[in-house]
């Protein structure tokens, strides 16, 4: 997973409102950009292929689709009644918040993907099932046809 520091989010601060928030940014892509460094992308591998362009492969992009996050997580820190005024406290915590809200989506990103693997496996196997068939049945036609006896 790309580390999100906090030099790497904008921070808006109003000290007269008593608000800080903290917005992370340019994230949609960050899943997917894990996976392919990361993990061995499935649909890549059922297709024999090294490089599958996502965008123009109507199957990559399908799968892809569904992997996007968010292109922004804000996490919002504001001044309680009788709370001191503390701009880097402030910071922390919108920071932690908006963080957790990535870290939440980054989940189910990651839940979605073993998801679909699992369901590529099933259909990989489905298929080479159904080849052992069809492949068992050719030979007992074969067989049949040149009158051999098993």
């Amino acid at each position: 997973m790309k580390e999100i520091c906090m030099s790497n989010c904008r921070f808006i601060v109003n000290k007269e409102k008593g608000v800080v928030v903290c917005r992370i940014e340019g994230t949609s892509k960050q899943f997917i950009n894990y996976v392919e460094k990361k993990i061995l992308n499935p649909v890549t591998f059922f297709n024999g292929c090294s490089q599958v362009n996502r965008i123009e492969d109507p199957v990559m992009a399908k799968y892809y689709a569904k992997l996007e996050m968010p292109n922004e997580f804000v996490g919002v820190a504001k001044l309680g009644a009788g709370d001191e005024w503390n701009e880097d406290y402030g910071r922390r915590l919108a920071y932690y918040r908006a963080r957790e809200k990535y870290n939440r989506s980054f989940y189910k990103r990651a839940t979605t993907y073993f998801y679909l693997y699992d369901n590529l496996l099933d259909q990989a196997n489905d298929a080479l099932v159904a080849s052992w068939k069809k492949s068992n049945k050719n030979q007992e036609k074969l067989r049949e046809s040149l009158n051999l006896k098993v």
